[in-house]
């Protein structure tokens, strides 16, 4: 198995950088009174209803940026803390003398968790916060309204957004998703489905995925227990002690009906193609006790380097001529352990898809 780098990285949290406003206008409107939800919205129409779900952004939606080579869109991990992350990452543009060529903008999905308890529009989207099931691009449940009729993938929503920003920054080169835990599951299976990218090919697409708790396999073979890079489909004892272990969004049974308008096939092939930097902590030994996770290993670094390991098996050593493993060393489960690493802000703001990424 190759291309695996590891870092023995200095965690560093630099100071916050104040988000920048670029006020209310017909797509972005103000903020609410807490700070916890992202203070502006993107607005879309689907289905004759228009929805908005919050984001915060370094570029107004709705001005066109000619001098933006590079977006790095992010996804929260299930706490959905996103203020926190685009400081980190405003900060990081700003120290490198980038914070007019790279748009940053993270996406927040409401769950119902969040009815009641924060100011939210009418308009809003929201989804279940059992699974959070906006990462796996599952339907909305509904939107903050009460109405319960549209069908609407959270996929959709980042498809509808992704061809906004690339309108607005025509001279995009490169466009990077990231996103830790449960936002790194939301850009791995994301990046399998996506058409988007096919319908830019001037744009060099990559997805850095961090800590994914939950990934996408591809097949129905697992490790082998004990081994790291053995692969066979498992007994039948242990398929019925955790009958559901290939069920999405742990495999291809039972697709949702975002990612079912594709075949099997499709899905791999596009995965195949895909420019990934999949980093990891050495130190993420969290575990939530599901049988399908365990099945994919004993813990969050096991998964990821068993994962690392699988794509490998499933697609050749090639694939590493796309996607490569980086695992910082000390590193434990919170994305700012990792979005705060010299090598993560390379990954980020320097690493062009289609070539090696070496760290530097």
């Amino acid at each position: 198995m190759q291309n695996r780098i590891v870092f023995l990285a200095l965690l560093f949290f630099p100071l916050l950088f104040a988000a920048c406003d670029d006020g209310p206008n017909n797509t972005i409107t103000g903020s609410p009174s807490d700070d916890f939800i992202a203070p502006d919205r993107f607005t879309m129409t689907y289905d004759d209803h228009e929805v908005m779900t919050p984001i915060v952004t370094s570029h107004s939606l709705d001005e066109q940026h000619p001098d933006v080579d590079r977006i790095v869109l992010f996804i929260p991990g299930s706490g959905r803390n996103v203020m926190d992350k685009f400081d980190i990452m405003t900060g990081a543009a700003a120290d490198a003398g980038r914070s007019v060529s790279t748009w940053v903008i993270g996406v927040q999905f409401v769950e119902d968790t969040d009815l009641g308890v924060y100011e939210l529009e009418p308009e809003n989207l929201y989804w279940l916060d059992e699974a959070h099931l906006w990462s796996t691009g599952y339907y909305a449940e509904g939107q903050v309204s009460g109405d319960q009729s549209l069908e609407i993938s959270s996929f959709t929503v980042l498809d509808t957004l992704w061809t906004r920003i690339l309108e607005q920054a025509p001279n995009t080169e490169v466009f990077i998703m990231t996103g830790n835990s449960a936002g790194g599951s939301c850009t791995q299976h994301y990046a399998t489905a996506t058409t988007i990218p096919s319908q830019h090919p001037d744009v060099k697409f990559g997805f850095l995925p961090s800590n994914i708790v939950s990934a996408l396999y591809f097949t129905a073979e697992r490790a082998v227990a004990g081994t790291m890079d053995q692969f066979e489909i498992p007994s039948a004892s242990e398929v019925a002690s955790c009958p559901g272990y290939n069920s999405y969004p742990f495999g291809l049974i039972g697709l949702n009906e975002y990612i079912s308008q594709f075949s099997d096939d499709e899905l791999r092939t596009r995965y195949a193609s895909r420019d990934m930097i999949y980093f990891a902590g050495s130190e993420d030994h969290s575990n939530y006790g599901q049988c399908q996770l365990l099945m994919m290993g004993e813990d969050n670094i096991a998964r990821n380097l068993i994962y690392y390991n699988y794509i490998q098996h499933v697609f050749g050593a090639s694939i590493t001529d796309r996607q490569q493993q980086v695992v910082v060393e000390g590193a434990e489960h919170p994305g700012p352990q990792i979005f705060t690493t010299a090598v993560y802000e390379s990954a980020m703001l320097d690493w062009t898809p289609g070539t090696s990424f070496g760290g530097n």
